[in-house]
């Protein structure tokens, strides 16, 4: 089955939200057939509604005219593509690698299997070459930049930008490259098909590996590197940044002895005991981190007979130091941890204690497998952060730290940005950054990041 994925552009750019009625829908998949068909200067609303069975006045409830219409396929597209280009960069981590992969996303935004099953991808690729331009080439563009009705275009070009300054922090002009990139991705196509003497592209049915090509050599020139070259001479990084306090036997603290680098590390979040009461028949006591662990056990005696789980290694060896055992681990996303933990604990009543600002997923995902006992033994915030923290690699190991640090301060455009595990990558998307991060939400699996980096 496809995943649905929403994507909105600005209120300014319609009446009423297309995308909440199957009206609207059938608007929006027949405009871009249309409009490809006829092109922009033909099209207009009264054929629309014939082309759709529907009153001319219908299709005015939700655009006011065309151009505000092709002003939102167009935002839809610069999301849509934007997605798409973070789908792909995760799976890499080298970003040679990545800026290769979000290439080939300009030049195939429709190879996906995700997306709206009203938006035909393809077709709206295609309206995007022939009359994208339009939509902000016009005598009120200051108007609307001001309105920030090209805010995902920019949004876009700013991811790309990041890629480049990883690949090269002293690169002048990583916006302007990331915009021609862009342009060129749908300039060429058109001039493949109507203008062939201003591109070296031929007007066959499908250019895209001849336009990916051509994009991967031009950009790889202006960068002034090999890309073959650059991925076995990266440097390691000089100083590094972990929202954690770390232990003397912290793995990451062990590599950044062996490997020469600085390593800094402090949580950026203030903790607090909470009282609590200890629930009765609880077969299992399931960790999700080491403060629950120490807040929990601190206070409180271990009721005979019950079993232990932690998330991850380090959750565990906590335990271990604590109580002297523990009887599952788990590892990975939090969906696999929760199929594991099923499988042993099917029926039991399972007491989780922790943070007040939990997001309870592994709860919710056991829900209707396990009785759940919650009880919040420990409060977390954030702690004031008066002054930017320098450093090239940023690692954030919780979406809380996320927080914290962010919504108070930015981080610089050549930062490498490192998550823990998945949920804090998202966190990070969530306020436009991007992250690497292990398969395993561990400190080792960070330490190997790190160590591919500076191979």
């Amino acid at each position: 089955m496809a995943i649905q994925v929403r994507i909105l552009p600005p209120s300014a750019l319609f009446i009423s939200d297309p995308q909440g009625t199957d009206l609207g829908k059938r608007i929006l998949a027949n405009s871009i057939s249309l409009i490809n068909k006829v092109g922009l200067e033909d099209f207009t609303f009264r054929k629309l509604a014939e082309n759709i069975g529907s009153a001319e006045a219908s299709v005015y409830r939700y655009f006011s005219n065309k151009n505000q219409l092709l002003l939102y396929l167009t935002n839809w597209y610069w999301d849509w593509v934007h997605h798409l280009v973070v789908q792909e960069m995760v799976k890499e981590r080298d970003p040679w690698l990545r800026l290769k992969a979000a290439i080939g996303v300009l030049v195939r935004p429709y190879s996906s299997k995700m997306g709206a099953d009203y938006i035909n991808q393809a077709e709206l690729h295609q309206l995007i070459v022939n009359e994208g331009t339009k939509a902000y080439r016009t005598k009120l563009v200051d108007q609307k930049n001001s309105k920030g009705l090209f805010w995902g275009y920019k949004g876009l070009t700013e991811e790309i930008s990041k890629m480049i300054l990883r690949i090269d922090p002293q690169f002048r002009h990583p916006k302007a490259l990331a915009s021609s990139i862009f342009e060129m991705a749908h300039d060429h196509p058109f001039f493949a098909r109507h203008i062939p003497r201003l591109t070296d592209l031929e007007n066959n049915e499908d250019i895209s590996d001849r336009l990916e090509e051509m994009l991967w050599i031009w950009t790889t020139k202006l960068l002034g590197r090999s890309p073959q070259k650059a991925l076995g001479t990266a440097t390691s990084p000089c100083r590094v940044f972990v929202t954690r306090n770390l232990k003397a036997d912290s793995a990451l603290r062990h590599w950044a002895d062996v490997s020469g680098n600085i390593i800094t590390g402090r949580s950026l979040l203030k903790f607090a005991q909470v009282p609590f009461e200890v629930p009765a028949g609880a077969d299992w006591w399931f960790f999700y981190s080491s403060k629950a662990a120490e807040f929990s056990l601190f206070s409180v005696t271990l009721p005979d007979n019950v079993r232990l789980a932690a998330i991850g290694e380090g959750t565990a060896k906590t335990l271990r130091e604590l109580t002297g055992r523990v009887d599952f681990v788990g590892k990975g996303s939090p969906v696999r941890v929760a199929e594991q933990f099923k499988a042993i604990a099917e029926g039991d009543r399972v007491f989780f204690p922790r943070a007040k600002k939990s997001l309870l997923t592994i709860q919710r995902l056991l829900d209707e497998h396990v009785t759940v006992l919650d009880a919040v033994c420990y409060d977390n915030e954030p702690i004031v952060v008066t002054e930017p923290i320098e450093a090239d690699v940023f690692i954030f190991t919780s979406p809380m730290n996320v927080g914290a640090y962010l919504d108070q301060q930015e981080l610089a455009a050549s930062t490498r940005v490192l998550a823990i595990g998945g949920r804090t990558a998202a966190a990070l998307y969530q306020r436009g950054y991007s992250a690497d991060f292990p398969k395993t939400p561990s400190e080792q699996g960070l330490v190997e990041i790190l160590a591919e980096g500076s191979a």
